[in-house]
């Protein structure tokens, strides 16, 4: 029988976490070429890690979900779950009564309904 230790979960974690991240990059340079090359392969890599780790907080788990979120980052500005702009965002991300998908329709119903154009902000956070 094949024993799967601690080390050996971390390394598989770890590794499959470069692979999304690797997807998440090209999605992002595809659909964001202007913000992916401002910032530079280490900052744009650095931001989808702190988005990976915004997004958890919120129990937004799910590939997609994550992808959505830091979508939505790169949409707004990297802060949206927490800045004056944004001030819909939070009440959304922290009803718990939501799903994880009801949370993420809400934020991108409540972004294009938002008045602004956000799509081009260059706001970092």
């Amino acid at each position: 029988m094949f024993v799967m230790r601690d080390e050996h979960l971390r390394a598989f974690d770890k590794a499959s976490g470069e692979v999304f991240e690797d997807r998440v990059v090209e999605h992002l340079r595809r659909f964001f070429p202007k913000k992916t090359d401002e910032l530079g392969e280490q900052r744009l890599r650095q931001t989808i890690q702190q988005g990976i780790v915004s997004a958890k907080r919120y129990r937004i788990t799910t590939e997609r979900g994550i992808v959505k979120y830091i979508d939505l980052m790169f949409a707004l500005r990297f802060d949206f779950d927490r800045h004056a702009e944004t001030p819909w965002a939070a009440p959304i991300l922290n009803d718990r009564s939501l799903t994880e998908a009801d949370k993420i329709e809400g934020l991108y119903k409540e972004a294009l309904a938002s008045p602004g154009d956000q799509n081009t902000s260059s706001h970092t956070g």
